[in-house]
C-alpha cells in the first residue's frame, strides 16, 4: 500500500481500537512523509496509545506534519502554545507550555489558510472561520462575523443537500444536532438524517438510531432506533452493530434474545472493535447470557489486549489469579 492507503487503514484500525495495528500503519505513512499519518503518530505518542507516552516524539511528529502545511497540525500547535500543559489539569493533554508569540504564528497561518478557502465556498473552512471568530482565536472575537460565516456554511451545505449530496445531509443533522453556529435544533438534525438515511448513508442511519433511542427531535421509540440500527448494522456500520446487540441483550425495543445479542456483538469485535471484545470476554466470563466459557473470555480479551487494551490486560490478570489452574 502507499502512504495515503496505510494512512487510512490506520485510521480504521485507530477508530476500532485496534492501536498497535494503527500505530504500525501511522509509522509507514509517516515515514514517507504523509503529513495526515505524521499529525496522528503525534497523537498516539501523546496519548501513549500503543506506545510509551511521550511527549517530545508528540511534538516532533506534529511539527513535522504542521510544517508541510498540515492545516489540522497547524490549529492544533496555535491551540496548544495558546493553553499549553496549564490546561493539563482541566482533562486536557498537551505536549507544550503555553507561548503566546508561537500561538499567534500558528493562528495566523491557520487564519490566512482558512480564509482563503473560505472566500472560494468551502464549507467546512466557513465554519472553521466562524469558530475563530467567535471564540477569538488569532483574531479579535466577532459574532457578526462569525454568524456571517456560518450562514455561509450552512447555505453551501443546504445547496448540496438539494442536489441529492448524502454527505452535506449528515453534516446538517450534525450541524444542527450540536448547534454549530446555529440554534441547537434536535428536530431538524432528524429532519438532515431522515433524508440521508433513506438514500442509503448509514451513518445518516446509525444516527437516526440514536435519535430514536434517546427522544431527540423526535418521541423515544426504542423499536424505531433497533430499525435503524438493522439497517445501518447490515451495512458493516461498527457503532450500529454494537447496538443493535445492546439492544437484544436487553430486550430495549426487540424481545431480549440473548443469541442475536452475541452474534451482533461477534459481528462488530470481529471488525475489531475492542469495546465489544471486552463485552464479549466479560459475557463469557461471568456466564452473562451465554454458557460461562473462560477460555472463550480469555480469547476475547487476549483479542482486544492485543491491540492496546489495558483494561482488557488487566481482566486477564485478574483471570490468572483468580482461576490460574482454568487458564492452563
Amino acid at each position: 500500500m502507499d502512504a495515503k492507503e496505510n494512512y487510512e487503514a490506520g485510521r480504521k484500525y485507530h477508530r476500532l481500537g485496534n492501536y498497535g495495528e494503527a500505530l504500525r500503519l501511522y509509522r509507514l505513512s509517516a515515514g514517507e512523509g504523509y503529513a495526515p499519518a505524521q499529525f496522528m503518530l503525534g497523537e498516539m505518542y501523546l496519548s501513549g496509545l500503543g506506545v510509551g507516552q511521550d511527549d517530545s516524539e508528540a511534538l516532533r511528529w506534529r511539527l513535522k506534519a504542521a510544517e508541510q502545511g498540515y492545516i489540522e497540525a497547524q490549529y492544533y500547535l496555535a491551540f496548544a502554545y495558546g493553553h499549553g500543559k496549564e490546561w493539563d489539569l482541566r482533562g486536557w493533554e498537551c505536549e507544550v507550555w503555553r507561548d503566546k508569540e508561537e500561538s499567534l504564528k500558528w493562528y495566523h497561518r491557520v487564519f490566512e489558510h482558512y480564509r482563503e478557502l473560505a472566500l472560494q465556498g468551502d464549507a467546512e473552512a466557513q465554519i472553521r472561520l466562524g469558530d475563530m471568530y467567535s471564540c477569538g482565536e488569532g483574531v479579535g472575537a466577532d459574532s457578526k462575523e462569525a454568524l456571517r460565516w456560518y450562514a455561509e456554511a450552512l447555505g453551501h451545505y443546504k445547496e448540496l443537500a438539494g442536489q441529492g449530496d448524502t454527505g452535506a445531509m449528515l453534516r446538517l443533522g450534525e450541524i444542527y444536532r450540536k448547534g454549530v453556529g446555529v440554534t441547537q435544533d434536535y428536530a431538524e438534525a432528524v429532519r438532515w438524517y431522515q433524508a440521508a438515511a433513506g438514500q442509503g448513508n448509514s451513518e445518516a442511519q446509525f444516527w437516526l438510531g440514536r435519535m430514536y433511542r434517546f427522544g431527540k427531535g423526535v418521541g423515544k421509540d426504542c423499536t424505531e432506533a433497533v430499525k435503524w440500527y438493522r439497517i445501518a448494522a447490515e451495512h458493516g456500520h461498527i457503532n450500529a452493530q454494537g447496538c443493535l446487540a445492546s439492544a437484544y441483550e436487553h430486550g430495549e425495543g426487540v424481545a431480549q434474545d440473548y443469541r442475536e445479542a452475541v452474534r451482533w456483538h461477534v459481528m462488530a469485535a470481529e471488525q475489531g472493535d475492542v469495546n465489544e471484545q471486552l463485552r464479549l470476554g466479560r459475557m463469557y466470563e461471568l456466564g452473562d447470557g451465554v454458557a460461562q466459557d473462560f477460555g472463550e473470555a480469555v480469547r476475547w480479551y487476549s483479542m482486544a489486549a492485543e491491540q492496546g487494551s489495558i483494561t482488557a490486560r488487566h481482566l486477564l490478570e485478574e483471570m490468572k489469579e483468580g482461576a490460574g489452574s482454568l487458564l492452563g
